[in-house]
C-alpha cells in the first residue's frame, strides 16, 4: 500500500496489520478515491486477477475497470459512504485482456488523510451469475412451454400446496399459490375429489381417469392425470405432485352426437338389408311358383336355378340383418346355413355333408359373389357328380342328369391359407370331371358364373382330382375338388 494511505491515519501497529492483510491476502482488493475515482492501490491478488502490472493499476481510474458503470455510480458511492445502501453489489469488470467478468463487490468506506476512500474486496461471480442466468432462462422457457399448452398444468409440494400453475389453470381455477385444495375455496365436490387425488399421488400412485366438474354453473368433462414428483432419485422420497387436466367436454359431446347418428344409420341400414332380403325372397317365390306351370324339364330347371341363385343372395342379406356387424358377415356361419339348405331344396337326401369351416368375416361386396359361387359349385355336384355311368355324357358342366347311382359325400371347407388370402373349396367323391376338363373354358351357365364371379373378387379358381387308396393298396382318382382363393 502506498505511503500516506494508511487507513488509520498513522504508521501505527494497527496500520501495519492492515497493510500485511492487504498485501498477503489472496482476495482481490482495491482502494480508490471516491471523489476522483482514481485507484490508489491494488494488492498483488488484484494485479494477478486483472492482468495489469501493479504500478499500472495505480494509474488507472475505477472507470477503466468497471465495464458498464451505472449512471448513478457516484450517487451509489455516496450512499455507501453514508451507510444508506447495502454494502454488497454485483458489477462487471474488464480485465487487461478485454474479457469482461461478473464480480461481486464488498465495499467498505474509509477515511484516509481526511479524504473519503473506498476499500473493496472483489470476488469473481461469473460462474455463479451465469448459472443463475441459465436457471432463470430455463425457468422462463419452462413457463413459456406450460403456458402455451391449452390445458391445466400445476405443481404441488409434498404438503399438497400449489407452487406452480400455468396460465390456463389460473384462468380456470384462480391463482392458489401456497394453498391446498381445502383452502382454495373450491366447491365441496371439487375439493373432495382434489384432496383424494392428491393423497393418492403423494402415496406414489399415478392417478388417471375421466372426471366431471360443475364449474361456474356448467358441468364439463376432463381427463385428469396426477403423478408423484421426485426431484432427485426416482426411488427416493416424493417431493410433490405434477398434475394435468385436459378439457374433453367437446370431444365427449361430439362422440355422443356421433353415436346417436351411428345408431340411427345402423337402424336404417338394417332395415335396408331386411327389405332387400324380403324383396329377393319374393322374387325367389315367384320363380318357384312359375316352375309349377312349366312341363318342359330343361326350361323348368332354368327357373329353379335362377330361384336358387336369388335365394343365395337373400341369405347373405338375411345374415347381415341379424348380425351386429352390418358391413360384414361370418361366412363360415353362412356356409353352415346355406349348404344344408341347398341339399334339402334339391331333394338329394342321400347326400352326406361335411363342413370344415372357420369363422371369417367378409364384407358384402365379397360375401355375395362367394355365396353365388358356393351355390353353383354345390348345385353342380348335386346334379352331376353322383349319376350312373351309363347316363354320362361329357357335357362342359360335368355329367348329364340322371338318376342317383349312390349316396355321395360333399365336403365344403373355408380357411385362411396365408396372410390376407381365403380359400373356399367344394369337394365330392363322385364321378369327377372329364380328364381334359378346364373350368375356365366351360361354357355352361353355372361354371361361367363361377369363373366370372371369381374374377370379380380378384381370385383364382382351380380344379383338383383327389386320389384315394383302395383296400388292396391301389390308388385311384375319386371325385373332384374345386378351389377358389381370393384376397380378404
Amino acid at each position: 500500500m502506498n505511503e500516506g494511505t494508511d487507513p488509520t491515519g498513522a504508521n501505527s501497529a494497527e496500520g501495519d496489520t492492515f497493510r500485511r492483510m492487504f498485501e498477503d491476502n489472496n482476495a482481490v482488493m482495491l482502494l480508490f478515491d471516491v471523489e476522483s475515482s482514481r485507484i490508489l492501490d491494488a494488492n498483488p491478488a488484484a494485479a494477478a486477477y486483472y492482468g495489469y502490472p501493479r504500478e499500472l493499476i495505480r494509474s488507472l481510474s475505477v472507470f477503466d475497470i468497471v465495464a458498464r458503470p451505472s449512471a448513478s455510480f457516484r450517487e451509489d458511492m455516496d450512499r455507501i459512504l453514508a451507510h444508506e445502501m447495502t454494502q454488497k453489489f454485483t458489477s462487471t469488470h474488464r480485465l487487461a485482456s478485454g474479457e469482461v467478468r461478473d464480480v461481486e463487490v464488498h465495499p467498505t468506506p474509509l477515511t484516509i488523510d481526511g479524504r473519503p476512500v473506498m476499500f473493496s474486496i472483489i470476488s469473481d461471480a461469473s460462474e455463479e451469475i451465469r448459472a443463475k442466468r441459465a436457471l432463470a432462462e430455463s425457468e422462463a422457457r419452462l413457463r413459456a412451454v406450460i403456458d402455451s399448452l391449452p390445458f391445466d398444468i400445476w405443481l404441488c409440494d409434498a404438503n399438497g400446496r400449489y407452487i406452480i400453475q400455468n396460465s390456463v389453470s389460473v384462468a380456470r381455477w384462480g391463482n392458489h399459490a401456497g394453498q391446498n385444495p381445502g383452502e382454495a375455496g373450491f366447491s365441496e365436490e371439487i375439493t373432495r375429489l382434489f384432496l383424494d387425488n392428491n393423497l393418492r399421488a403423494l402415496s406414489g400412485e399415478i392417478v388417471t381417469g375421466e372426471v366431471s366438474y360443475l364449474l361456474d354453473g356448467e358441468r364439463r368433462d376432463y381427463y385428469n392425470v396426477l403423478a408423484p414428483l421426485r426431484l432427485s432419485d426416482q426411488k427416493g422420497p416424493i417431493d410433490g405432485i405434477v398434475g394435468v387436466n385436459v378439457d374433453i367436454t367437446d370431444r365427449i359431446r361430439a362422440e355422443a352426437s356421433l353415436l346417436i347418428s351411428l345408431e340411427e344409420k345402423e337402424v336404417l341400414l338394417r332395415e335396408v338389408h331386411h327389405r332387400v332380403k324380403n324383396n329377393l325372397q319374393v322374387v325367389s317365390s315367384l320363380l318357384r311358383l312359375q316352375t309349377q306351370g312349366i312341363t318342359d324339364e330343361p326350361a323348368r330347371q332354368v327357373f329353379l336355378d335362377a330361384e336358387q341363385r336369388v335365394r343365395a343372395m337373400a341369405t347373405v342379406h338375411d345374415q347381415l340383418y341379424r348380425s351386429t356387424n352390418l358391413a360384414a358377415i361370418d361366412f363360415g356361419a353362412y356356409l353352415s346355413v346355406m349348404t344344408p339348405q341347398l341339399i334339402r331344396s334339391l331333394g338329394t337326401h342321400k347326400t352326406e355333408l361335411s363342413l370344415d369351416v372357420v369363422s371369417i368375416l367378409l364384407n358384402v361386396d365379397i360375401a355375395i359373389p362367394c355365396g353365388l359361387i358356393l351355390n353353383e359349385l354345390v348345385t353342380n355336384v348335386l346334379k352331376h357328380a353322383f349319376r350312373r355311368h351309363e347316363a354320362v355324357q361329357h357335357d362342359l358342366v360335368g355329367l348329364e342328369n340322371g338318376p342317383m347311382d349312390k349316396a355321395g359325400r360333399i365336403t365344403v371347407s373355408l380357411r385362411r391359407v396365408g396372410p390376407g388370402t381365403v380359400e373356399l373349396a367344394v369337394q365330392d367323391d363322385g364321378l369327377g370331371f372329364p380328364k381334359d376338363a378346364d373350368i375356365r373354358r366351360m361354357s355352361s351357365m353355372g361354371m361361367t358364373l363361377v369363373t366370372a364371379l371369381t374374377r370379380q373378387i380378384a381370385g383364382t379358381v382351380s380344379l383338383e382330382r383327389p386320389t384315394v387308396t383302395d383296400p388292396d393298396g391301389m390308388e385311384r382318382r375319386e371325385g373332384s375338388r374345386i378351389v377358389v382363393q381370393f384376397p380378404a
